[in-house]
């Protein structure tokens, strides 16, 4: 599957080992969450998502703090707004049921934003499983990992590309603070998707 304005895997993979590259000041560390996340967190509930990602791109990413850490990249402060913002997951609804649930608003946020917006939410969407606290949630959303890449090509919120991308970076979200024993266990169930992908299976 694939969707309009396509970027090569190429490409897909310099946004990654970009936003990798980035490192974020020890003297920053220990910094409270954004609290741009609670606004739009609120105001996701009350509005359509072309309104949300105005209010998104009205916010801005300047001085943004991801995870105790002030992040100057755009894309990555942004992915993080939108993630931490729009999904959830607990013993009612599973990451998949909400990424299906809620989009629309994720694929708004990602538009226009070409291979570097894609690298981003999947790098924040990893991070996001990682630093869940409930320990049973968090190692069912691994272990769902897989379909959590399916429901994204499925509903074409990133491009095939980009996916791929993903799973071949070990350290796509290393500055999310996810550590190498964690992003090999989700590109485990990464690669079961590629597989899943080549064989075309419907």
């Amino acid at each position: 599957m694939s969707s309009p304005g396509r970027h090569t895997c190429a490409s897909a993979s310099e946004d990654l080992c970009r936003i990798t590259s980035l490192r974020m000041s020890d003297d920053e560390a220990g910094v409270a969450e954004d609290p741009r996340i609670t606004t739009l967190y609120s105001y996701a509930d009350k509005h359509t998502p072309a309104e949300y990602v105005a209010k998104l791109d009205e916010l801005g990413t300047d001085g943004a703090v991801v995870l105790g850490n002030m992040m100057t990249h755009t894309e990555t402060a942004r992915m993080h707004f939108v993630v931490q913002s729009i999904i959830d997951a607990d013993e009612d609804m599973s990451l998949v049921e909400c990424l299906t649930q809620k989009r629309p608003y994720i694929k708004a946020a990602c538009a226009d934003g070409g291979a570097a917006r894609f690298a981003a939410f999947l790098a924040a969407l990893e991070s996001f499983v990682m630093h869940l606290e409930d320990e049973a949630i968090k190692e069912a959303s691994v272990q769902a990992f897989d379909a959590v890449l399916k429901a994204c090509w499925e509903w074409e919120l990133v491009d095939e590309e980009s996916l791929r991308a993903w799973v071949a970076e070990e350290r796509a979200a290393r500055y999310y603070q996810v550590s190498a024993k964690d992003a090999i266990r989700l590109r485990e169930r990464g690669q079961a998707f590629i597989e899943w992908v080549d064989a075309g299976e419907p």
